[in-house]
């Protein structure tokens, strides 16, 4: 909990050889910190020394070490389940490979159907916004025709009261009106 907020603006570039996540991701291997190509992953250069980010994420797990477990459905990368573990206990876990390899199994699953199922609401979403907006502009060209009509027989009728000043002027008060309705109605075109 105290992490939290380091671990969500936490970023790993994806890049192969950038990070053990990123090697065992796109190796779908289970890696780690200790053992790798026979030596100590922190004595040999090639034989499997640790990047900055590495070193930084056991640090940042008070640990000795590391495991990455890929979290890869198919083609899809998920992520990597990182586990902090000391040596000791990294000996412990030969015996436990098929336990951890039903973690991964459990949590990939898991994964998988919450992007699956946020994936289907935010189509939904769209879906229902779409037809929303649909609608609004339907209604929108269906209010300007009557407006327009509505306007047009002011004018004839306008024109033909051209001596009685009260009236033109009860005229003009309702066609800035419509002129006020079908601007209200355009706000809802461009909303939609």
């Amino acid at each position: 909990d105290d992490l939290s907020d380091v671990i969500r603006e936490l970023r790993i570039p994806f890049r192969e050889g950038s990070s053990l996540l990123v090697r065992a991701l796109l190796q779908h291997k289970v890696l780690d910190t200790f053992v790798r190509d026979g030596r100590d992953a922190r004595e040999g250069r090639e034989g499997g020394s640790l990047s900055i980010l590495d070193e930084q994420l056991v640090r940042l797990l008070g640990t000795e070490g590391m495991l990455c477990l890929p979290l890869r459905s198919g083609q899809t990368y998920l992520g990597v389940m990182l586990l902090g573990l000391d040596r000791l206990h990294r000996e412990s876990l030969g015996g436990r490979r098929r336990l951890l390899s039903m973690l991964v199994n459990l949590c990939t699953l898991a994964l998988h159907n919450a992007r699956m199922r946020e994936r289907q609401l935010r189509s939904a979403s769209e879906e229902r916004f779409a037809a929303a907006a649909d609608v609004a502009r339907k209604i929108v060209h269906e209010a300007h025709n009557p407006l327009g009509i509505v306007t047009n027989y002011l004018t004839i009728l306008s024109g033909k009261l051209t001596d009685n000043e009260a009236a033109q002027e009860d005229l003009r008060i309702v066609r800035e009106e419509i002129r006020r309705v079908s601007l209200i109605i355009g706000e809802l075109s461009s909303f939609s």
